[in-house]
C-alpha cells in the first residue's frame, strides 16, 4: 500500500510576510500523525511583514515566537518529514512560506484538486462539508490534521479512482 499524502499548513505574520507556524499531519495505518511547531523568524526577517490583523487570526503574538525553535531548526525537522506527495489547502501561499522556510520549492498539490483526482468528482462536496465540521483554530497542526481526518473518510467513503499517490 502506498503512503498517504502529508497534508500542510502554515499560518504566517502577513500575506506577504514569513511562516511563524507549521503543521504536518499524515494518515497512517494506526491513525493520523500530527507535527507542529511555532518558528522563531530569522534575522532577515522583516518587522514590517507583522500584521496585527494575521495576529488575530492565528492569537500568535509576535512576542510568543522568540522562544520558539530557530527557523533552521524548524527546516531541518520539516525536511526530515516530506517524503511523500504534499497536500495544501491554499499552495500558492503555504508554498511561498514552505519555500521561505526551506530555501527551496517543493511542489504541493491543492486539497480540493487531489479529492477530485483520487476519489472523483463526487467526494468534493462531501469534503467540504466535513471541513467544515472539524474545527479550524487557525493553528498550523490542527488545520492540517483536519484535512487528514477528511482525507481518510474519503477513503473510507469512496473507492480510489485513480490512486495516483
Amino acid at each position: 500500500m502506498k503512503p498517504y499524502p502529508l497534508f500542510l499548513d502554515i499560518e504566517a505574520s502577513s500575506l506577504t510576510g514569513w511562516p511563524i507556524e507549521i503543521g504536518l499531519s499524515q494518515p497512517g495505518s494506526i491513525g493520523i500523525d500530527t507535527w507542529s511547531s511555532l518558528i522563531r523568524p530569522r534575522p532577515d526577517w522583516s518587522d514590517a511583514d507583522w500584521a496585527p490583523e494575521a495576529e488575530r487570526v492565528h492569537g500568535i503574538g509576535r512576542a510568543r515566537l522568540q522562544s520558539a525553535p530557530p527557523a533552521d531548526l524548524v527546516r531541518k525537522a520539516v525536511e526530515a518529514r516530506i517524503q511523500t506527495v504534499m497536500i495544501s489547502d491554499c499552495p500558492a501561499f503555504d508554498g511561498k512560506w514552505l519555500a521561505m522556510l526551506l530555501g527551496r520549492k517543493v511542489p504541493l498539490i491543492d486539497f480540493d484538486l487531489a479529492v477530485i483526482r483520487e476519489f472523483g468528482a463526487s467526494a468534493l462536496a462531501l469534503s467540504r462539508v466535513s471541513l467544515d465540521r472539524i474545527p479550524h483554530p487557525h493553528r498550523a497542526g490542527p488545520d492540517a490534521e483536519a484535512m487528514a481526518q477528511v482525507w481518510l473518510e474519503l477513503s473510507a467513503a469512496f473507492p480510489r479512482v485513480r490512486a495516483w499517490f
